[in-house]
Order: C-alpha cells, then sequence, then structure tokens
C-alpha cells in the first residue's frame, strides 16, 4: 500500500521504513541531523505521530540520535524551551487516519496543478514549489472540509502516472476550485521551505 508523507509518496509502508531506518543510522548517537532533507522528512513524519501537540511543544529546533530507556536506537529532538523527547518513526507510519488519507488524496488532486507549474517555468528540482501565506495548504484543506463536509471515507482514484492518489469526482473538481480560488503557489528553496517547517522568518 502507498504511503504520502509531505510531498514523497512510497510504494509501500515497507519502502518508506527503510528510507527512515537508513536516516537513522546514518549518524551517530547524540549526532545532530544536520542535513535539510532528513531534518525536512522528520518533521513530516513526526505530523503523524498520534500525539503531535504534545510531542511538538514549544517548538523543535532539531533532531538527533540517541537511545531510548531499553537501549534501542530512535529519533530524539530538542525543543526550544530546552526539553529533549523522542519517538518512534514506526509508531509515525503504523499511524494514518483518515484525516491523513484525505489529506494525501487533496493533494493527489492538485498534483497536476504544482507539476505544470514546474514544467512551465522550468524549476529544477532542487527547489520546491509550496503554498505561501495567508492561505498555506493546511489552512485550505482544514477549511474546505469545515465548508463542505465531505465524506472523508470515499474511495480514491488514481493519479497517472504517480503512486499518488486523488479524490473521485464530483470531490475532485470541488477541490481544485475551491484550492484554485485561495491558493498562491510560490518556489522556494529546501533551505527556505526548511526554515518554515521550522517556524522561522
Amino acid at each position: 500500500m502507498k504511503i504520502q508523507i509531505e510531498n514523497t509518496v512510497f510504494k509501500s509502508k515497507k519502502a518508506a521504513a527503510e528510507y527512515y531506518r537508513h536516516i537513522l543510522y546514518s549518524y551517530k548517537v547524540k549526532e545532530p541531523i544536520t542535513k535539510d532533507t532528513h531534518d525536512f522528512m522528520l518533521r513530516a513524519l513526526l505530523e503523524r505521530h498520534p500525539h503531535i501537540k504534545e510531542k511538538e511543544g514549544a517548538g523543535i529546533i532539531y533532531f538527533y540520535t540517541d537511545t531510548d530507556g531499553m537501549n534501542k536506537i530512535c529519533f530524539h529532538f530538542i525543543r526550544k524551551d530546552g526539553t529533549i523527547d523522542h519517538f518512534s518513526f514506526l509508531k509515525c507510519l503504523n499511524n494514518s487516519s483518515i484525516y491523513q488519507e484525505f489529506a494525501g488524496a487533496c493533494r493527489g488532486s492538485v498534483h497536476h496543478i504544482v507539476r505544470q507549474m514546474r514544467l512551465d517555468k522550468n524549476i529544477p528540482k532542487t527547489h520546491h514549489i509550496d503554498h505561501a501565506e495567508p492561505y498555506p495548504f493546511r489552512r485550505i484543506l482544514k477549511e474546505f472540509i469545515q465548508k463542505n463536509k465531505p465524506d472523508m471515507t470515499c474511495s480514491f482514484d488514481s493519479v497517472p502516472e504517480t503512486y499518488l492518489h486523488k479524490l473521485p469526482e464530483p470531490l475532485h473538481s470541488q477541490f481544485i476550485d475551491y484550492h484554485n480560488k485561495y491558493a498562491i503557489l510560490e518556489v522556494i528553496t529546501a533551505e527556505e521551505n526548511l526554515k518554515k517547517k521550522r517556524g522561522k522568518k
């Protein structure tokens, strides 16, 4: 079964687990995870945690690897208030809620818009296409759900030539119309996008 984390789609949960396991063992114990792509994908993964609000707390400064209380290596992080916590990447991968699946399908429904913008403007893969303030994708999705109250348990359609899935009609067209009404797409570097995730200016 395919799994989508941020804008990255893995062909299976096992493939996603292998990706995060590779990150985990690419650093020495207590070594900060400094590579921007790794930091970005860990923040996206942590959003799947069943207790994300408690985990995130005052905001995360950086991730690192360390042992837990049972001597197992796992991801740790330090918050802006100096507190430390850890999490299991497998727990995050296994926590697939109806909302998260629906959100992934919404991203799939607008995938062609982002892809066409990348082609039209010849945007390199080193740069990201993101939703600018005041309407980040999360806000668009949240307000669409509040106003339209869609059936989030509906079956999804496949996006041709990708591992993505999208909303079925008429939800697909409804979300695209709502998205296009508010979305402002911007091209930013991976570093700039990471700063946004970290809550920096």
